[in-house]
């Protein structure tokens, strides 16, 4: 696969794998929020920065002494690192019910990942979905950390599993191409990359990934496809259009090569900085002859393979 760019250590797919990191246990009447939702934006008056603060202050306050198993609970939701680790320990010794047993060895896993402790992540999501077995976002987060651990087996397994529990979870499948991908099996990576697709329309990543692993199955019309139903959701996506333009140059097809080439050029400007086999097609695409590429204009690089 020469000349195609891929920016995963995995050298098949772009990406890493992706979790869920929601809490959704209730306690002590508080909802704890997915803890990764973006800032606020800014341009705030200051009044309200002041009130923000001040409520802040509040919960941190709150937080820190609240006691008992309640409070573990909370402080186990709500707060990071070892200070999470250890609210989650409290909550998982105490005679809690096996569902909040459950998000606790949940949580504990999230830290221990974001800690790059991924066996141990491993084994507080097993001992979640034993206490919970239809738990598909403590299976996914299983499959990533058995997946850091280079276990891309297991991780399938795991990525099954939510699946089969949680059909509809797009990135369980798009995990699950990953983890395949991993393995080299390419026809089931791409099975797996489409469903995250049809799921998800709009992820760009599975749509490249897709690309990848038809070039990988020597599919190269095809794989063009994927390429460019990619940077039709996303245009400042330089890397498909970069791949775009390196298959439709295997295939012949100079002038869609070079017109995606440019592309991914005038997004990066040092697009072809440390690509040098798609720097050598890009070139080769600008020497030959206007009227050359004129004359295989009718091949549309869009067209389905078999249309």
């Amino acid at each position: 696969m020469s000349g195609l760019y891929q920016t995963s250590s995995d050298a098949s797919v772009v990406g890493g794998p992706r979790s869920l990191y929601q809490q959704a246990l209730h306690t002590a009447g508080v909802s704890i929020p997915d803890r990764h939702r973006k800032p606020a934006g800014r341009g705030r008056v200051l009044i309200l920065a002041a009130l923000g603060i001040a409520i802040l202050s509040m919960v941190v306050h709150l937080v820190s002494s609240l006691g008992g198993a309640d409070g573990a609970a909370f402080r186990c939701f709500a707060l990071h690192g070892a200070a999470a680790l250890r609210a989650c320990e409290e909550v998982i010794a105490a005679d809690s019910p096996p569902e909040i047993r459950a998000e606790a060895y949940y949580n504990r896993g999230v830290e221990l990942d974001h800690l790059g402790r991924p066996a141990e992540a491993a084994l507080a999501y097993e001992h979640a979905v034993r206490l919970k077995p239809d738990y598909a976002a403590a299976y996914t987060n299983m499959g990533i950390a058995l997946a850091n651990l280079g276990r891309w087996d297991d991780a399938t397994r795991a990525y099954r599993v939510a699946i089969r529990e949680q059909p509809e979870f797009a990135d369980a499948h798009y995990n699950l191409g990953l983890a395949l991908a991993g393995l080299r099996r390419w026809a089931e990576a791409l099975e797996a990359f489409g469903e995250a697709a049809r799921l998800n329309p709009a992820d760009a990543a599975a749509l490249y990934n897709m690309g990848l692993t038809l070039n990988r199955l020597g599919r190269n019309a095809e794989a063009v496809q994927a390429y460019r139903a990619a940077v039709d959701v996303r245009p400042g996506y330089a890397d498909a259009w970069g791949n775009l333009g390196m298959t439709a140059y295997r295939l012949g097809r100079r002038s869609d090569s070079l017109e995606a080439f440019e592309r991914a050029r005038s997004l990066v400007p040092t697009y072809f900085d440390d690509r040098p086999a798609q720097r050598r097609a890009w070139e080769q695409s600008r020497q030959e002859p206007p009227i050359m590429r004129e004359q295989r204009r009718p091949e549309l690089v869009g067209q389905v393979a078999g249309d």
